[in-house]
């Protein structure tokens, strides 16, 4: 009994210290809460027949395979017992592969939006979803910000892959917050809504987007340089 009270002691010491642990770990978390709402508005869309839900859950799902991939590798890199110099090059392939692919999608991003602001099918979403959404969307605001100022000193890619894909993933829950509530407490997205709705829609892409730009930037700019001597 001692010797496990003296694990659990060595372990949350480690994880105060250790920062690197600390983000896998929440990344965990995170990975199954955004899973979650990836199931939810992908049945919405396929039972109801909603467009808007469908193609928001597939981005949720393509951020999912994102962190998956991310940490299918460290794991497979930590099994194989490679030095860190060699894990530092293998992981400027996948930040740059991860930088394309946020911008790609982000660019598709304009896709349910476009659908978001022409939706004319009223959907039933009890108070009980818009406030469990509500709550999802300042979670995810707060922690992304904490661990994005935390963060930008940081060098571990693998770090900064799962910083940018929770920042992305907060904004992106603002536009789901924003439909959700308009069907909750209204009757639709009406003409009176309609401009302020593609205004902020439009602030909350253009901010996507101005990251995964300089993302993608950085990411090449890491990947032009060279490997240190051994």
């Amino acid at each position: 009994m001692n010797n496990q009270e003296k694990g659990w002691k060595k372990y949350f010491r480690r994880l105060k210290d250790d920062y690197v642990l600390r983000t896998f770990i929440f990344a965990t978390f995170s990975f199954i809460i955004t899973l979650a709402f990836c199931i939810f508005n992908l049945s919405v869309g396929i039972f109801y027949g909603i467009a808007w839900d469908l193609s928001i859950g597939i981005y949720y799902l393509l951020l999912v395979i994102i962190r998956v991939v991310v940490g299918y590798y460290e794991i497979k890199w930590k099994k194989q017992k490679i030095s860190s110099i060699e894990k530092e090059e293998k992981r400027k392939n996948v930040y740059l592969a991860q930088s394309i692919l946020l911008f790609i999608i982000d660019l598709a991003l304009i896709a349910p939006i476009t659908l978001m602001m022409l939706q004319e099918k009223s959907v039933d979403y009890s108070p009980v979803i818009a406030i469990t959404i509500a709550t999802y969307t300042m979670y995810k605001i707060v922690m992304a910000s904490i661990n994005f100022r935390k963060t930008r000193k940081s060098n571990h890619l693998s770090v900064k892959i799962f910083r940018n894909i929770n920042f992305i993933d907060a904004l992106v829950s603002i536009l789901t917050l924003q439909y959700t509530l308009i069907m909750t407490f209204g009757t639709g997205i009406e003409d009176n809504l309609k401009t302020i709705c593609a205004i902020s829609s439009f602030a909350v892409w253009s901010a996507l987007i101005i990251i995964s730009i300089t993302t993608l930037i950085n990411a090449v700019n890491i990947k032009k340089q060279k490997e240190p001597s051994l």
